[in-house]
């Protein structure tokens, strides 16, 4: 009896307690529900991010988002994102076909890149790239090698892409060794004479401290950079006589790269002991170097910049890491000086992923820790998004879009979760649900030897050097931005 009470109870009960069998299939959309069916309704679908797809009908919704802007920021989280890299390659292709850009500046040495861009024009082989001064994170990445075939490729046609550099650092050793001769070179051409003789070592002497600082600690380069500075007064007091053998916008870009050749000097002489101010010394030159290529050498022209997202933020103590949130305090980025002056002819990209891995050409790869699922990486995953385009300006004035203006935890700088109101940080995420790392770049075909090495035209010829080196890690390979 006690038996069959029970068999006749356990079912009743379990009927008692279970919750309605309508409540699974009926409950009411969360927030986060709506959101992530807004982004799928909101981002732009994006087909795919092989460079070789060049059928850009996927892309083309992005003209009117890109609008008169024309200087294009492309982000990348780390240094290490190969699907990234595909994905910019892509776009800057689509860019410069339909949109009309021409220049490519990338996150290199100045004074090098004008050497790079040199190489593309006598069609040097890309092991060259460099060597002369492109750093070897994307020099040696097999995903930026259709990008730089393609550059190289151009010079054959109508509409040629122009690399340039907005570094304040020399990206190569070669270019920094040569500095001093080029700058000897550019002054002798007005005369013998035109540079005092207590300033004709200037340079070379600062070019010197430079290096030595590769070795260890060093003394302070007071006098070395006291006397750089006398040599571009000795330009500017000059410049009518440099003007009869010297193109004015060349001048200008002469005393920029001695500029640099300061700022880079005092970059390093602080790094040691204070790392985030010798950052921000580094991004705001850069900053006024891109507007000075956009609003001076290159006006007229449309600029593409490929740099990490860490340099391109805007009003970064803004943005608050999580776990740290007065980390970017202090921060004086790139993209936030050159804006004081480009404004709205700026428009900038950052890049967004759910999962995959990361590596450097010569690192290997390594996870990265799958978006959380408060963040809009995650919530773009769960739209069902492959790649995707989301223009925060256009989405955050649609119909239920109020929400991107509000703080939002992101992904794009190194994949911590940061929170910050994006819409004020940048114009637009580019999303890849995977990401993928860069690779070692394969072997290049065989090309005819290219013999001209030299920028300025009067020097060596040089046969082309042996290029495995180009792929060990230097110091001036390992930019530090990536941890950010």
């Amino acid at each position: 009896m006690r038996r069959t009470l029970l068999a006749v109870l356990i079912p009743v009960l379990a009927l008692l307690l279970a919750p309605p069998a309508f409540a699974q299939d009926t409950a009411a959309p969360t927030a986060r529900d709506a959101k992530v069916a807004f982004l799928k309704e909101a981002a732009v679908p994006i087909r795919t991010i092989e460079p070789a797809d060049e059928d850009f009908a996927d892309l083309e919704p992005l003209i009117p988002l890109i609008g008169n802007a024309r200087v294009v920021l492309l982000g990348e989280q780390t240094h290490g994102d190969g699907a990234c890299f595909l994905a910019k390659s892509r776009l800057i292709k689509f860019l410069h076909q339909k949109m009309g850009f021409d220049v490519l500046a990338f996150e290199s040495g100045m004074f090098d890149m004008a050497w790079v861009d040199e190489g593309m024009r006598n069609n040097a082989p890309l092991s060259e790239a460099h060597q002369r001064g492109l750093f070897g994170i994307w020099a040696a990445s097999e995903q930026c090698r259709e990008l730089l075939e393609y550059v190289r490729d151009s010079n054959r046609t109508e509409r040629p892409v122009e690399l340039a550099g907005f570094d304040s650092q020399f990206s190569s050793h070669n270019a920094r060794d040569d500095f001093p001769r080029a700058v000897e070179v550019f002054f002798r051409k007005a005369g013998p004479d035109i540079l005092p003789t207590e300033q004709r070592d200037a340079v070379k002497n600062l070019s010197k401290w430079l290096a030595e600082y590769d070795e260890g600690p060093t003394s302070r380069p007071t006098e070395q950079m006291k006397a750089v500075e006398g040599v571009i007064k000795t330009l500017d007091e000059k410049r009518e006589i440099l003007t009869r053998v010297h193109a004015p916008r060349d001048i200008d870009f002469m005393r920029r790269c001695l500029k640099n050749q300061l700022a880079f000097t005092e970059q390093l002489r602080i790094q040691r002991v204070r790392s985030r101010d010798a950052g921000n010394i580094r991004d705001a030159a850069m900053g006024e170097n891109l507007a000075w290529l956009a609003d001076d050498y290159y006006k007229g022209r449309k600029v593409i910049v490929w740099a990490a997202s860490y340099h391109n933020i805007y009003d970064a103590p803004k943005a608050a890491l999580n776990g740290n949130a007065e980390f970017y305090d202090k921060t004086i980025t790139m993209g936030h000086t050159a804006r004081k002056q480009l404004g709205d002819a700026m428009y900038s990209v950052m890049f967004l992923a759910h999962h995959g891995k990361i590596g450097r050409p010569w690192s290997g790869s390594n996870p990265i820790q799958k978006a959380p699922a408060d963040t809009l990486d995650a919530m773009l995953h769960e739209a069902g998004l492959g790649f995707a385009y989301l223009d925060l300006k256009t989405a955050s004035g649609k119909a239920g879009g109020a929400w991107l203006k509000e703080p939002l935890t992101a992904r794009p700088l190194g994949y911590a979760p940061c929170t910050a109101n994006w819409t004020k940080q940048c114009d637009a995420f580019f999303f890849t649900d995977e990401m993928t790392p860069s690779t070692l770049r394969r072997e290049p075909k065989k090309r005819v030897p290219n013999t001209e090495t030299r920028r300025d035209g009067e020097g060596k010829g040089e046969e082309n050097k042996d290029a495995k080196a180009e792929h060990e890690p230097r110091r001036e390979d390992l930019n530090k931005e990536d941890d950010h």
